[in-house]
């Protein structure tokens, strides 16, 4: 749901970043790894770099709003329902 964040901002005018990500991931062992990131215009690095940390902030203390965790959930199911119309094309390991 943040990546939508990024990805509404950098619909806007005078976007703070060409593309924005964050995601985490298995690091070492049990050890998960947390990541932000983003692409920036030439000399935007460090407004890119604080709208990219403030999102991320503003997710931790206030959370997600109910549209938003609907609109993942509508998401979601259009996913799982392509990955179980073409289960027989792509196999099960391609099922994230």
């Amino acid at each position: 749901m943040l990546n939508a964040r990024y990805s509404e901002l950098v619909q806007t005018p005078n976007p703070p970043f060409i593309y924005a990500y964050n995601y985490d991931e298995r690091f070492i062992g049990p050890k998960q790894a947390y990541n932000l990131g983003a692409a920036v215009k030439e000399n935007s690095v460090l407004d890119g770099f604080e709208a990219l940390v403030t999102e991320a902030f503003r997710v931790k203390q206030h959370g997600f709003t109910v549209t938003e965790l609907e609109r993942q959930k509508i998401q979601y199911l259009r996913e799982m329902e392509k990955f179980f119309k073409e289960r027989d094309k792509t196999g099960i390991a391609t099922i994230r």
